[in-house]
Parts: structure tokens; C-alpha cells; sequence
């Protein structure tokens, strides 16, 4: 894993330890076994507009190209790349190719859908084998039980970050030549790089973020 990797594997675990959250099915992790949907999204707009939330991102205009749509203002969420296909199965699904001005509020986002536009990575990784017995046609990694994936849905200000570096830089990078020879590399064949880091994650506004875990469809 690269350092960058790492620190995203840090916000994402700070991140998906929100306490608001909505359940694709049933009242609990342990039940879910169905894909996210159109219903579950706008049950998690109704919440954060309840709470006064400010959209991350703002209106896309309709432009003269052929086969462009406008973008509505809305909320990022953050899924694995696992649910791509659901995503795309949603009702009123727009892809990042028909943006009318190709304005993408990151390179891997994927789409929109109403208030709500996704932004995909393998690193946002699944609770394993925490969801229902009953598979119902989702992903297993086990076989046995549902894989629940954490589809989290965040305002403007509902969490920050910060590099802990005090006196010193914020990235201390380690390089040991592979020419250096010494008693463990007598030969000089291999060498090492790497760096330490100091930075956290912190939710800001709980009400103004949640997740929706669901399932993700098997292909």
C-alpha cells in the first residue's frame, strides 16, 4: 500500500464510524441482504435537509451538446466499486459522460442521481460477512453470509482532517540505497523506502452525514 492509501484507509475508518445510518433492509447490519436504492437515497436527503445540511456541490447547467443533462446540487457519497453496477441500475442514473460541462467533483467519480453524486474506490472496503444468512443474490466473499457495504453520504463540514506534524514536516521519508552494502545487504541487492506520517480524521456534525449499508448484486 502506498502512504496515500493509508491515510484514505484512515478517514474512511473515522468516516464509516458515524452514528447515523440506514439500513437497505430490515433494522440492523445483521438483516441486511438487498442492493441500495432510490428510496433509501432520498430517506438519507430527508434527513440531512432536516438538519439543515449545505450541499457539497452546486448546480450543473444544461449545455448545447447532444445527449448532455443538467446536474442538480447535492451530497457526495462514497461507495466501493463494488456497487457499481447498482448504482448504475438506479432510476434517473446520469454517467459523468453526459454532465453538460464535464465538471467532475473528483477523477473517480462516477455519476449522479438526483442530490446525490457517487464517488467509487476498492478502498472503501465492506463489513465481511456481517449481513443476513440469506444471500438473496449478493456478494459473499464467505458464502454464507451478506458482505454489507457502507455507501456514506456526507454534507459540507460533516467531517475534517488534520496532519499532526507539530515542529517537524508532515511526511518523514526513509531511504536506504540498494548499493549500501552491509551485513544484511552484503551483496547490495535490495534497498527500502518509506515514510512515517502523523494525521486523523474527526466527524464534525453527525447529523449532517450517514450511511446507507446495503448489499452488493452478485454478476
Amino acid at each position: 500500500e502506498t502512504m496515500a492509501e493509508v491515510a484514505e484507509k484512515i478517514r474512511y475508518g473515522v468516516i464509516k464510524g458515524g452514528t447515523s445510518v440506514i439500513y437497505a433492509n430490515g433494522s440492523s447490519r445483521a438483516a441486511v441482504n438487498t442492493a441500495i436504492s432510490l428510496a433509501k437515497l432520498r430517506q438519507a436527503a430527508r434527513s440531512l435537509e432536516s438538519a439543515r445540511a449545505k450541499m457539497v456541490t452546486s448546480r450543473l447547467s444544461p449545455g448545447p451538446d447532444f445527449g448532455t443533462a443538467p446536474v442538480e446540487p447535492g451530497y457526495l457519497v462514497f461507495v466501493h466499486t463494488d456497487i457499481e453496477a447498482d448504482i448504475r441500475n438506479l432510476p434517473g442514473f446520469t454517467k459523468v459522460e453526459e454532465y453538460a460541462q464535464r465538471k467532475l467533483v473528483h477523477m473517480r467519480e462516477l455519476g449522479s442521481v438526483e442530490r446525490f453524486r457517487f464517488i467509487t474506490s476498492p478502498l472503501f472496503e465492506p463489513f465481511l460477512g456481517a449481513g443476513s444468512g440469506t444471500l438473496n443474490g449478493m456478494v459473499s466473499v464467505g458464502a454464507s453470509n451478506v458482505d454489507v457495504y457502507p455507501c456514506i453520504v456526507v454534507a459540507e463540514d460533516a467531517w475534517g482532517q488534520i496532519s499532526l506534524k507539530g515542529m517537524s514536516p508532515g511526511v518523514q521519508p526513509t531511504i536506504l540505497k540498494a548499493n549500501s552494502k552491509n551485513h544484511a545487504n552484503p551483496l547490495g541487492q535490495f534497498g527500502y523506502v518509506g515514510a512515517n506520517f502523523w494525521m486523523n480524521a474527526v466527524l464534525l456534525n453527525q447529523n449532517w452525514m450517514t450511511r446507507i449499508e446495503c448489499g452488493a448484486t452478485s454478476l
